[in-house]
């Protein structure tokens, strides 16, 4: 239906269509004259609006939140979904396909054995480098150990290997009755003083070489004390104490070839040997050994180059005038135990 133009001095035409047009949004003309009756203009029905309900809290948060169907079905602004995006010349088939599986496989198998060789033969060669460094160690340890023990002279026994030997000896047969002999050589002193500390080195290691080769034919240990005293335990099996006894004093007693400042020269040397016997739960230092002093000190007062055997109730003889301690008393008074 058409409206009046200004022309012809109807209304003021308008953008509304005529279901939302009303008298209010209709202006006169300004060509009109003013006595002109306009007609009035229909007001046309108006549907009733739809009700708006007010939204509940709980859609209030659904609407702020994500999609009812998640981030991953309804993805935000800004944001692509991956099964969406397609890599030109390139489709899922790819990934499903048996040559690819089997590429990838050895692939992965082939980096696996690639890392596992690396690794072995790092370790060949570290190990293989460092070979000669553990042995050395080795070595260097078990001659620490060694020395702890061990006289550096003679290579015998020193009071810590002896008290070592004597626990092991008691461990191993507890409640035993054990030899302990403390020998001191006669006249030692001269030949320092006639030849000199060189040769009277080589008079002690040729000397502990006879007494070690008497401990190993009855089954004892022997050991340097200190100076030119030795001491040792033996068990008591078969063979008799005076047997083990005069062994020890042949040794000893046998002359021995040294080289001297003048020329070769022949030493002999004798001994005053103690001998005690105790059981083997005893204490070496406290009990064995100190009888066994007793004794050789009644030895020596008897005329030395013999042995002497400690019973109950026998105590130190009267000492001779001496100019000083002995070295082994020196020794027990600076708490050495070498």
């Amino acid at each position: 239906m058409s409206r009046p133009s200004c022309a012809a001095g109807g209304l003021a035409p308008t953008t509304r269509t005529a279901r939302h047009t009303s008298a209010r949004d209709a202006t006169p003309c300004a060509s009109a004259p003013s006595g002109a009756s306009t007609a009035p203009s229909r007001r046309p029905h108006r549907a009733n609006p739809p009700s708006r309900t007010p939204p509940s809290p709980a859609a209030e948060t659904r609407k702020d939140g994500p999609p009812e169907g998640g981030p991953s079905s309804h993805p935000g602004p800004g944001t692509h979904r991956l099964e969406n995006e397609r890599v030109p010349g390139f489709s899922n088939s790819h990934w499903r396909s048996p040559v690819f599986t089997t590429i990838l496989v050895a692939a992965i198998i082939y980096t696996a054995v690639t890392i596992l060789a690396g690794a072995c033969v790092g370790f060949g060669v570290g190990y293989l480098a460092a070979r000669p460094a553990v042995a050395q160690l080795r070595d260097e340890l078990a001659d620490a150990a060694w020395q702890l023990a061990h006289d550096p002279l003679t290579g015998l026994y020193n009071r810590r290997g002896l008290r070592t030997a004597y626990a092991a000896f008691a461990a191993t047969f507890p409640g035993q009755p054990v030899v302990a002999i403390l020998l001191d050589l006669d006249g030692f002193k001269e030949i320092n003083d006639d030849h000199g500390h060189d040769v009277g080195d080589e008079v002690l290691i040729e000397i502990a070489e006879r007494l070690a080769h008497v401990a190993t034919t009855y089954g004892g240990e022997i050991a340097r004390h200190s100076g030119d005293e030795f001491a040792g335990i033996f068990p008591v099996r078969e063979h008799g104490i005076r047997q083990i006894a005069d062994a020890l004093l042949a040794g000893v007693a046998t002359s021995i070839d040294v080289q001297a400042a003048t020329g070769p020269a022949a030493v002999a040397l004798s001994a005053s040997i103690g001998v005690a016997v105790v059981d083997s739960n005893d204490p070496l230092e406290d009990v064995a050994l100190h009888r066994a002093d007793i004794a050789m000190y009644h030895a020596k007062r008897g005329g030395r180059n013999q042995h002497v055997l400690y019973t109950p109730g026998m105590t130190m003889p009267p000492s001779e005038a001496r100019r000083g301690l002995r070295l082994r008393d020196l020794h027990q008074q600076r708490g050495v135990t070498a």
